[in-house]
């Protein structure tokens, strides 16, 4: 066994793009966690999560900055076939 060899090179160009499917099951475990986020639990319901060839959509209406990006970054550590995600959620400010 040669301990100095490479390991071996990883190919970007061979990974199989996102199905439908795992498109779907990536937008409900996002919604699920995002549901399941005490933080977000109020605001769960007004946003949408949108999912195409891995790239992740989150839209909706928030109250806080702060709650917009824990948004888009609940849904980017779900890590596996998310590939970028686009956050165009809306502050609103409370009256």
């Amino acid at each position: 066994m040669d301990i100095y060899a490479e390991p071996p090179k990883e190919e970007k160009h061979n990974k199989q793009p996102p199905s439908k499917a795992s498109d779907e099951l990536t937008a409900q475990m996002a919604k699920e966690a995002i549901q399941n986020d005490e933080d977000l639990a109020p605001v769960a319901d007004q946003i949408d999560v949108n999912v195409k060839d891995g790239d992740v959509s989150v839209t909706g209406k928030v109250n806080t900055l702060k709650e917009s990006n824990k948004i888009a970054a609940t849904a980017q550590a779900l890590g596996g076939n998310v590939d970028k995600v686009t956050n165009d959620i809306k502050i609103v400010k409370k009256k």
